[in-house]
């Protein structure tokens, strides 16, 4: 299993990089930017979850977008996406990764909350 980490611009966060470099698990890691939206597309179909922290001014198409592919989808509480995802979706303050991780080791553990 690997983590995709997309962004529409280049990663190049040097304190990120650096961190990511000394990660025992850093080869499962891929940092993806500047691709087509087909191509996102197709990796967010083939998403074992899509982690989409949103803040309050976001672009929301994204979260039809993984509900439409199936994947679950762990996003902030910002009320228009709880008004678009409802329950289907998990929420976490993208400002606390813990809370983000709660919600990847519950996708991870129960089958109920994986793709359908």
């Amino acid at each position: 299993m690997q983590l995709i980490l997309y962004s529409q611009s280049n990663i190049s966060d040097e304190r990120f990089l650096k961190s990511l470099a000394t990660y025992k698990y850093k080869n499962d890691v891929k940092l993806v930017s500047n691709i087509s939206l087909n191509e996102i597309a197709l990796i967010t179909a083939s998403a074992y979850a899509v982690i989409y922290p949103a803040v309050a001014n976001d672009f929301y198409a994204p979260v039809i977008e993984v509900m439409q592919s199936g994947a679950p989808l762990i996003t902030s509480p910002v009320i228009t996406i709880v008004e678009i995802a409802g329950e289907a979706a998990l929420y976490a303050d993208p400002d606390n990764v813990d809370d983000v991780a709660k919600h990847m080791i519950t996708v991870y553990k129960d089958e109920n909350k994986k793709k359908k």
